[in-house]
């Protein structure tokens, strides 16, 4: 038997608070604006409902009929799998996402404010994981086999906190074949003017980058090859391989992409094993999936770390852009966390 998740003991600890924060929520009203609840609920009220799921949370061995008799219990009737596995229906996703964002959002402590975060009102972190569900499950949430007719199921999960002050912002939920850039302009439902946005390359886009610039946003991204950058002078392309052939490192205000985003271009060399084995995998996964190797200027410029941002170098000399970027990571320990409670449910 596998040792309780980091999760599983943070949850049996949490959960008096989190019960308690759930009675203060309403939650009657956030069922009906996600189409979860269309009319009164004719058994099971939806505050026992949540209360019910929350308690079999950090159970490692779930069914239908265990979960419909502790929501029963919660409401203090008899509530059967058959009811309960009807009310699994589409909109659910979208509610319990808004549970989720009202009821986590100031469970832990804010962490002390950096200086190097002390000119944004919020530092938002935008960043997706994927676990995988029963096939049954595959038409409300398709994974990437299902365009060759099979019936994969794969949950994406797209989560959005502010590391400033420990709050958890938007949280969707999805199948997998709704990628990273598809839900780029999420964060526009969030972020405003004075706010830091930091996300990885898997959702650059420069129509939103360019919103970004519009609304005062700050943002911090990696750079995607493939994506022009021009002179700001001359207007003329930029030939990155040959810059940096040339000097070795770089850090000038560019433009980015056909909307001629302005932005600031870091770029450092990366270690020569790191760099190798960024080549290896790419290389693997064109073979895998039967397409062409990467061209030889692609290859060159995975010898390098390559920053975007429109935060001036006078507020982020280049080792504090690289500090500011590794904090991305925090959201990925959350990550590690629930798939290692997942990953013991299924032991």
């Amino acid at each position: 038997m596998q040792n309780p998740s980091p999760l599983f003991d943070t949850l049996q600890q949490q959960l008096p608070v989190i019960l308690s924060k759930l009675q203060d929520l309403d939650v009657e009203t956030l069922a009906r604006q996600s189409g979860f609840l269309e009319r009164s609920p004719r058994k099971i009220p939806i505050l026992p409902f949540l209360q019910g799921l929350l308690a079999v949370a950090a159970e490692t061995h779930l069914t239908l009929e265990h979960t419909a008799s502790v929501i029963g219990l919660a409401a203090h009737t008899t509530y059967s799998k058959q009811a309960l596995s009807d009310r699994l229906c589409h909109p659910i996703e979208s509610f319990l996402a808004q549970v989720i964002t009202a009821l986590f959002g100031q469970l832990s402590p804010s962490v002390p404010t950096s200086q190097v975060f002390a000119s944004f009102d919020r530092v938002l972190v935008q960043d997706s994981t994927v676990e995988t569900l029963p096939k049954h499950l595959a038409k409300l949430f398709p994974a990437a086999g299902n365009q060759h007719g099979n019936d994969y199921a794969a949950l994406k999960i797209q989560w959005i906190c502010d590391l400033k002050h420990s709050a958890v912002e938007h949280v969707s939920l999805s199948g997998f074949t709704r990628n990273d850039q598809a839900a780029a302009p999420d964060i526009l439902e969030v972020a405003r003017g004075g706010d830091l946005v930091i996300r990885d390359l898997g959702y650059l886009t420069t129509p939103v980058l360019a919103q970004f610039v519009d609304q005062h946003i700050s943002f911090l991204t990696r750079h995607r090859h493939g994506i022009n950058l021009y002179d700001p002078q001359s207007g003329k392309p930029l030939d990155l391989e040959t810059e940096l052939k040339t000097c070795g490192s770089l850090d000038r205000p560019l433009l980015l992409g056909p909307e001629r985003v302005p932005v600031r271009l870091m770029a450092l060399p990366v270690p020569e094993e790191v760099a190798n084995l960024r080549r290896y995998r790419a290389k693997a996964s064109a073979r895998r999936r039967r397409r062409s190797f990467p061209s030889a200027a692609h290859l060159f410029l995975m010898g390098w770390n390559l920053f975007l941002t429109n935060v001036s170098s006078s507020t982020w000399p280049p080792k504090t852009l690289i500090a500011v970027y590794r904090l991305r990571w925090r959201i990925e320990i959350i990550f590690k966390t629930w798939k290692s409670h997942l990953a013991a449910c299924r032991s």
